[in-house]
């Protein structure tokens, strides 16, 4: 009688822990590749999303801009924001230390501060511009990206918020009168950036403006400080695409300040801070305050007014 086919029950039991032993092996082989893919897929839409800074409350970002408020504090009566266009970019015009950036913190109503409603974008300043070597470092810079990305991180980042915003764009592409936020963006200081890069801060403004007029994606507002500066970009409207806005000097009425010395200021509260502070550390004498004002403005005009 030749030996039998019929396994032990050992013999059985040892295949049994042998077959469950190699499946438990191949699967923690393929949950430790998946999790790698996994996490080195998150890892590098991480580093992707983190090339380019993200929309923000806008409210805590021109916060951050404006800083703090000190000394005299006057009543500002032109509102930016009231202003504002869904098809047309808005050019905020202000003479030097005017208080534009504070201005455009202050202006922003309460409700849409912070909460459902808070109105989210992004700030570029031109005035950093003198700190590159070209408009793509100052753009690539400005947004926390690389070079890599050919100067395409503001739509990126435009697009980005647009398409977060998952169940506005559902309903709105069902036809529904629910669309996605704008995104505001703030371009301040921009005819220093003009100064500094003419022909490709023209056509970035250019793009901008085609990203509201065109598409609706966002609500864009250029600061500047003269006329020449909002004239340059009006000179590139292709039928109304912009709305002029100038700061009117406040009356002073009610603030904590000398009005004769305000007046002479031509009511600018930035100079008139400027030449109080001078007074005070003794590098002007009171009565010689008009030689150091008009010195004064024919330096910004000078350094930040384009030609």
């Amino acid at each position: 009688m030749g030996p039998s086919d019929d396994k032990s029950p050992v013999q059985s039991v040892q295949e049994l822990l042998g077959v469950i032993r190699t499946g438990l092996g191949t699967a923690l082989d393929l949950k430790s590749l998946f999790g790698l893919g996994v996490v080195g897929l998150a890892a590098a839409t991480a580093r992707h999303n983190q090339s380019v800074r993200p929309v923000v409350r806008l409210y805590d970002r021109l916060l951050e801009e404006a800083g703090p408020l000190v000394g005299a504090r006057v009543k500002m009566t032109t509102d930016p924001y009231r202003a504002l266009h869904q098809q047309k970019a808005l050019i905020l015009q202000g003479r030097n230390k005017e208080g534009k950036t504070t201005l455009l913190c202050t202006a922003l109503p309460w409700y849409h501060r912070r909460g459902p409603w808070a109105y989210y974008g992004l700030y570029f300043n031109g005035g950093h511009g003198k700190a590159v070597s070209n408009f793509e470092k100052w753009h690539t810079v400005q947004l926390f990206g690389n070079l890599n990305m050919g100067g395409s991180e503001t739509q990126y980042a435009v697009n980005t918020y647009r398409e977060k915003q998952h169940l506005r764009v559902w309903l709105h592409g069902w036809g529904l009168p629910i669309a996605p936020k704008p995104c505001y963006i703030i371009v301040d200081q921009f005819e220093e950036l003009l100064r500094r890069f003419p022909k490709e801060a023209l056509d970035w403004a250019n793009s901008l403006t085609n990203t509201q007029a065109r598409e609706g994606k966002a609500r864009v507002i250029f600061v500047v400080n003269s006329d020449a500066g909002a004239q340059t970009l009006l000179n590139l409207n292709q039928g109304p695409r912009f709305t002029k806005l100038s700061m009117e000097p406040p009356s002073g009425e009610g603030a904590d300040l000398d009005q004769d010395l305000f007046g002479k200021c031509g009511r600018n509260i930035g100079l008139y801070k400027q030449v109080l502070a001078e007074i005070d550390r003794g590098a002007i004498e009171k009565s010689k305050e008009e030689t150091f004002i008009e010195e004064q403005v024919q330096h910004w005009e000078q350094d930040f007014h384009i030609p």
